[in-house]
């Protein structure tokens, strides 16, 4: 995508295996400001290389289009103001990154591995992440990588898990209880009944991995990613565990008798050719 390209509140667009768009962000004194805007530049806010997204009072949300991934991990600049995280319908508003660092959102865990405070740095997200948004003020994201999932049907008592989160939600309606309080703004109301009713919709989207997952790698074994920053590459792998890109780039033919593995690339912009 070009340098240049700007999107407002409520665009959306989908590249390679990411569904993206442009939410509105909540400010430090949890007022909702809808007047930002986002534009992919190439001024190294992220400290990256090459194109980035830039946040101006809005958020980039993420959802991948096989329902979730894990091993995310992404670089980011953050320049002045507050931070608006939501992973899997958690809501935070935090002064900056560094109030991250070992926080369980969504059931993820965050570690900010470089950076911290105003600046540059970089995060790890530690569990399944079926949708991400994160934005600021001043802010900036690049690199975004993860790896695919699979989707499956949820059991019967998942199934009844929901049912369950739906009627208790329904009756705290008008109460601050934080056991149906999703969107964290202190009172349960329509927006969290909503959510609760999405859960059904997002029922396909428990996961996964399509095989066993490799053993640990290093952070040069780390899957493909988002923007053009240079990454060290991988050392030779075996079919099984080869984490393609994700992205437009094609990937390798699945061998005969196993199921594809979805570890793609994702990204809204493209890399250099290996």
């Amino acid at each position: 995508m070009p340098a240049g390209t700007a999107f407002v509140v409520h665009d959306n667009f989908v590249d390679g295996a990411l569904r993206y768009e442009i939410g509105a962000f909540q400010n430090g004194w949890g007022l909702w400001d809808f007047g930002g805007h986002a534009e992919v530049d190439h001024a190294s806010m992220a400290c990256g290389v090459g194109n980035e997204l830039r946040l101006n009072n809005a958020v980039a949300i993420f959802k991948s289009s096989s329902g979730a991934m894990n091993k995310v991990w992404f670089r980011y600049g953050d320049w002045g103001g507050n931070i608006n995280v939501e992973i899997n319908k958690d809501f935070r508003n935090v002064a900056d990154m560094a109030m991250l660092n070992g926080l369980t959102i969504g059931g993820v865990t965050l570690h900010v591995v470089a950076g911290g405070g105003h600046g540059c740095g970089e995060v790890q997200l530690h569990g399944v992440v079926k949708r991400m948004a994160i934005g600021g003020q001043e802010f900036a994201i690049d690199c975004l990588r993860g790896r695919l999932l699979m989707p499956k049907s949820p059991t019967a008592a998942e199934r009844r898990g929901m049912v369950q989160d739906l009627l208790r939600t329904l009756e705290n309606v008008g109460t601050e209880s934080p056991l149906s309080d999703f969107d964290g703004n202190r009172v349960v109301d329509e927006r969290d009944v909503l959510l609760a009713i999405e859960q059904f919709s997002d029922a396909a989207s428990v996961e996964i991995e399509p095989n066993p997952s490799p053993a640990p790698q290093s952070e040069s074994d780390a899957p493909g990613r988002i923007g053009i920053a240079p990454l060290p590459s991988p050392g030779p792998q075996t079919p099984d565990a080869a984490q393609s890109r994700i992205g437009a780039i094609p990937l390798p033919s699945p061998a005969p008798g196993r199921p594809e593995d979805a570890r793609e690339r994702i990204g809204i912009f493209p890399l250099p050719t290996p």
